[in-house]
This record gives C-alpha cells, structure tokens and sequence, in this order.
C-alpha cells in the first residue's frame, strides 16, 4: 500500500512539474522583432496588416513595424543606430547599401538561414523567385537581404493622344523618335522623364550591352556606348521632345495633363495615377521601349536586411518573418495592394494577384517585364556613386552640359570613390 502511495505521489509530482513548465511556456514573451521601414499611407496601411496576421500565426515572436519617413531618412538612422548600438533587428534598405552596410559590421549574413532549419529556402523556392532578385540580394558570395518592396520601370501611355492623332504606339526608342516631329507641332512631348533620367540611360546602356561599372570595378561611363546612350536622352532634350519633371521628381502631373505622349516612371506610381487622374483620362501602361532590338527594364525598390547585434532567438525570429514577406500568398496580397510586383514566379498565378490584374489590367506590363529585369551593380560607395550620377544629370538638364564632358567629369570620380572603398 504504501509503495503503491509513494509511486502515485512521484506521478503527481511528474505531472505537477509537466504542467508548471507548458504554463511557464505558454506564459512566456514572445520575442520582440523591431523593423524599421519607409512606407507611408496606404502602403503602411498593408504593411501593418501583414505584420498583424504575422503575429497572430507566430505567436512566439512579436513585429513592431516604425515608419522612419523617407528611404533616404531611413538609410541615415540606420547609420546613426549602428553608431549609438541601437539597431532595430530588421529594416528595409535599398541593395546599392548593402556593401558598405557590410564593410561597416552593421548586417547579419542570411546564408545560415537560408540554407539550413526548418525555414530553409528549398530548391523550389530559390527557382520561384525571380532571377533578378536573388542575384541582387546576394554580395561577395554571400546572402544580406531578401526582396520585398520591389518595382521597375514601364512606359505609360496616353491613349486619347494616340487616337486624336493617329498614332500607333511606339515600342522603341527609334519609333519615339520618328513620331517626334508630328508631337511637337501640337505642342506635346513624345516623353516624359523624371526629375533624373539616371535609370533610363542604364536601361540603354545595358541594352547595348554595356554595365556603367562592372562588378570589377572597370568604369564604362565615359565609353562610346555610354555616351550613346546618354545623347538618346538628352538630344531629345535638346529638340524639345523630351521633358524631365524638375521640381516635380516625377512626371506624374505633366502626364495626366496630357503634356505628353509617354511617360516611363516606376511601376509602383501606378497608384498615383489612378487617383489623379480624370475620370475621362484614358491610360494604360506597357514594358518601356526597345533600344537596338533589345528589350529589358531596371528594377528599383528596397529589400529587407537582418542588422548584427540581435540575438539569437531575435535572429530566428526576424528571418522567419523575412521569409514570410516573400511568401507566394504575402507577396501577392502586398503586390496587389501596393503596385509593387511579386517577387515570386508562383505569386503572378495567385488568385488574390490575377483579381487584381483583372481590376487594373495596365499592372500586366510590370508582370510581364519581370523575366527580363535586370539591377545595377551595387559596390563600395555605390550611394556616393548616386549622388553624383544625379549631379551630372542635373547638369546635362539645367545647364546644357554635354555627355562627354559631363561624364568624363563623373567617370574621373567613379574612379576616385572606388579607389577610395577599397
């Protein structure tokens, strides 16, 4: 009897034990993810939603989402957390940030959990997202983000202009320029740019096969091919067929006032568009025009990057949340509220995606652009690089200045700001 006793009171204690621990387990915090971001408006709006459902079916972890404002006040406080030690766990950033993020100690490397655990990417899942995506995220061999916020460029099209003057709608630089003549008679740009037409020109370059700088560092600015490239812009400039937006940064307003013909802006601006426009303005949007029969188109946008210093279980966790952002059914959902694109092949086939293709059948161009995207080559300095790209665009705009001399000026500084990262 007393054995019996004994024996009862140990299994009481066992389960007593069981039951402290599933308590203290069930009791326990979940891990806090801080994620620093620049979405505003309505793409906050879909942010803070997908970061809610993340919560409610991660329960272990917990995602706070901060808006910083913009990118560029985004990049600037994560350069001061680095310095004060007081970095969020996770952030958005543009990838040409991703090498000096790097050589400055600041990003954890995605490669352990990419490739092993139980959140591992597959075979599958490395083949279903674009090419061009996980090409960018990757740096010295190694992966430091993952895509998320992801656009590219198209070509948006005034269809009351082509039908008040009878004109097919061009595919190519050389068919732009042949309907020039007929635009500026009435008036009217054949296309409108942004305020920089940086991206433009490395979408001709590159179709002529040609990188500004090559992942070798070889600077190609001032080549003939270059130069090429630039006087398709900027002769267009020149005879008044072509605009940049100025102070505007984009071209938006002068599109939707019927100032031109075409405009090539980013696919995610798609939404400003749609609510500015007048109800009896009739657009759509197509993949950007050829150059020399080649067709390809720049993606821009942010991707999401892990910051060093967090611990272990933050680590896990904010991976897990990376890995749900560029999930088939989240990707979807987030491009179909935002205008941005899909970073997954599988994404463009969902039925959340394809009801919003249905409802805004001008969002195809950027879908259907996508296998022949292409990004630049982001190296040390590539943010500096930028600054005086914009410089020397600026100068071609505003004070006439030549490409060869104003990208003999910038080749010399390309050389200088890699030497100088080295």
């Amino acid at each position: 009897m007393k054995k019996k006793l004994v024996v009862s009171l140990f299994l009481i204690f066992l389960l007593g034990m069981s039951s402290t621990k599933v308590a203290a387990k069930s009791n326990a915090e979940p891990v806090k993810i801080t994620f620093w971001h620049a979405m505003n408006g309505p793409y906050k709006a879909a942010l803070d939603n997908i970061i809610t459902d993340f919560n409610e079916g991660h329960p272990e972890y917990q995602v706070e989402g901060t808006s910083q404002g913009s990118y560029s006040a985004l990049q600037q406080k994560l350069t001061a957390a680095a310095k004060a030690k007081t970095m969020p766990t996770i952030a958005q950033t543009v990838y040409t940030s991703v090498p000096d993020f790097q050589s400055a100690g600041m990003l954890q490397q995605l490669d352990p959990y990419m490739n092993h655990g139980k959140n591992a990417l597959t075979k599958k899942d490395r083949k279903d997202i674009y090419p061009v995506f996980m090409d960018s995220s990757k740096y010295q061999g190694h992966y430091y983000s993952m895509p998320f916020s992801k656009s590219l460029r198209v070509m948006y099209v005034n269809q009351d202009l082509l039908k008040k003057y009878h004109l097919k709608q061009p595919t190519s630089w050389e068919a732009m320029q042949k309907i020039s003549k007929k635009l500026k008679k009435h008036d009217i740009y054949t296309v409108g740019l942004d305020k920089s037409f940086d991206i433009e020109y490395d979408m001709l370059i590159h179709q002529l096969g040609v990188r500004q700088i090559t992942k070798k560092g070889k600077v190609n600015i001032d080549s003939k091919a270059s130069l090429q490239a630039a006087h398709v812009i900027t002769d267009m400039l020149k005879a008044g067929t072509a605009k940049t937006a100025g102070a505007d940064k984009y071209f938006t307003n002068g599109f939707i006032q019927g100032k031109s013909l075409l405009y090539i802006g980013s696919s995610a601006g798609m939404t400003q568009i749609q609510q500015q426009a007048p109800k009896d303005f009739h657009w759509t949007a197509v993949p950007v025009p050829s150059y020399h029969g080649k067709q390809t188109t720049e993606v821009a946008g942010n991707d999401l990057v892990m910051l060093s210093g967090a611990k272990k279980q933050q680590q896990k966790g904010a991976w897990a949340f990376m890995k749900y952002l560029t999930s088939r059914q989240v990707t979807a959902k987030w491009a179909a509220e935002t205008n941005y694109v899909p970073v997954r092949r599988s994404a463009v086939k969902e039925k959340v995606y394809q009801n919003y293709l249905k409802k805004n059948p001008e969002a195809k161009a950027a879908a259907e652009s996508l296998p022949n995207a292409f990004t630049g080559v982001a190296f040390k300095g590539s943010n500096e690089y930028q600054l005086e790209m914009w410089n020397a665009v600026d100068s071609m705009v505003t004070k006439g200045t030549s490409p060869e001399k104003a990208f003999k000026k910038l080749a010399k500084q390309a050389k200088t700001i890699i030497a100088d990262h080295q």
